[in-house]
């Protein structure tokens, strides 16, 4: 009587250890097609653009958010942030016809981008 009552809890424990991994492996192991699908990466909101008179202090916040950022990896995600941002900006200026400011822009955000290397 004594073992009956034993295995029954390991017979359960080992059905759940094989049945478990076996239902993961024949529901996640199908093929994928990377031909049908499409990433888009959508650039963040810019807040106000660099026509704007207070855009001078937008940009201070910035500097003074690089250079207080210390860790490596926060300020590689930072640097990419501020870059995607400038993109945007350019994007938004380009649309408003400030063509020259818009190119001023973007090759700030990839000044910006070529900070993450080091």
């Amino acid at each position: 009587m004594m073992t009956r009552k034993f295995l029954i809890p390991v017979f359960i424990v080992l059905i759940l250890f094989f049945t478990v991994p076996i239902f993961y492996l024949t529901n996640y192991s199908q093929t994928i097609s990377l031909e049908d699908k499409k990433t888009v990466y959508e650039l963040p909101y810019p807040g106000i653009l660099p026509d704007h008179p207070l855009y001078i202090f937008k940009a201070a916040r910035d500097g003074i958010w690089a250079f207080s950022t210390r860790d490596n990896l926060k300020k590689a995600d930072l640097y990419i942030l501020l870059s995607d941002k400038r993109a945007k900006m350019a994007q938004s200026l380009n649309r408003k016809g400030k063509t020259d400011l818009a190119i001023s822009t973007m090759s700030k955000g990839e000044k910006y981008f070529l900070k993450i290397v080091q």
